[in-house]
């Protein structure tokens, strides 16, 4: 696991016995995003001094700065295939570069200065870009054709992230919703989908968790479990005492379980076993003699 913060230190940690592993030096400000390079020991974190930067997990050794921009990062994000890595924060462009060669590929332009959602689709050709106002974008990671722009919000987007097999957008926002946005094969002008109230808290971070799931970390300095399918609230997480600010998850092997791994502005990481509400297949051989046919 790594985390990073304030103090412009990269830490790796042993996830299963919580020991600290290595300290990594390079950034010269805030490191405000991290994330692994597809099934690899290698880290791509970014921040406050623009630079995006490449670390070996196992060595503890820089591997390269791969970027450098004029101005802050807020997010990365790679594609499953690994071959490419997404970059956006306070400006209007989001960067694509090519992980192999470290070439700027695709920049996409948006209206808004403030990126914040950033994730590529489970099939890697579709990138969604989320700012200020409110707006989500679908590019061809192909093409770099803009496919679909979306009205999902009256305010800022915190986060976003694709779900069910990619046929749809969860994202939350300053405005208090979780809005879940179908996406359709025609683009359309329509504003579909639909928004959950969220009450009071702000929602900072949201991440995925099985098929119609996801976690939303606030500043209630709780985690909220929601059904998209159910529109219902189904847990709640507390334990924290700052707002939940980073989350990410890890499903287990058979898919009906995982890991929820948060931090706060409490300084702490806590970890928490969770169910994906997966639906499981039956196979024949699991059927009773009275329910085959």
């Amino acid at each position: 696991m790594a985390t990073a913060g304030d103090d412009h230190i990269v830490r790796i940690w042993n996830l299963k016995t919580g020991t600290q592993v290595h300290q990594l030096h390079g950034h010269n400000g805030w490191v405000r995003t991290a994330t692994f390079i597809g099934s690899t020991n290698i880290l791509a974190t970014a921040g406050d001094d623009g630079q995006v930067i490449r670390w070996d997990c196992v060595s503890g050794r820089q591997v390269d700065a791969l970027l450098t921009l004029d101005h802050a990062i807020w997010r990365i994000a790679v594609n499953p295939q690994a071959t490419q890595l997404a970059v956006g924060g306070f400006t209007s462009t989001v960067t694509i570069v090519d992980l192999e060669n470290k070439q700027i590929t695709q920049q996409h332009q948006h209206p808004t200065s403030d990126i914040r959602g950033l994730a590529y689709s489970t099939t890697g050709n579709r990138l969604a870009c989320g700012g200020r106002d409110g707006m989500i974008r679908i590019w061809s990671t192909t093409t770099g054709e803009l496919l679909s722009t979306i009205v999902a919000h009256q305010r800022r987007i915190r986060d976003l992230n694709f779900i069910k097999s990619d046929s749809h957008i969860v994202s939350i926002s300053d405005d208090r919703t979780l809005r879940v946005s179908p996406l359709t094969a025609v683009p359309t002008n329509k504003n579909l989908g639909y928004s959950i109230a969220l009450e009071k808290q702000i929602p900072f971070v949201l991440t995925v968790c099985g098929s119609s799931q996801v976690a939303i970390g606030s500043s209630d300095n709780q985690i909220h479990l929601w059904d998209i399918d159910t529109k219902q609230q189904t847990r709640v997480f507390q334990g924290h005492t700052g707002s939940v600010i980073s989350l990410d998850f890890s499903p287990s092997t058979d898919g009906l379980t995982g890991l929820l791994v948060s931090s706060s502005f409490d300084t702490s990481i806590r970890t928490w076993k969770i169910q994906t509400n997966t639906e499981e297949v039956i196979r024949v051989s699991k059927q009773s003699a009275a329910n085959r046919k």
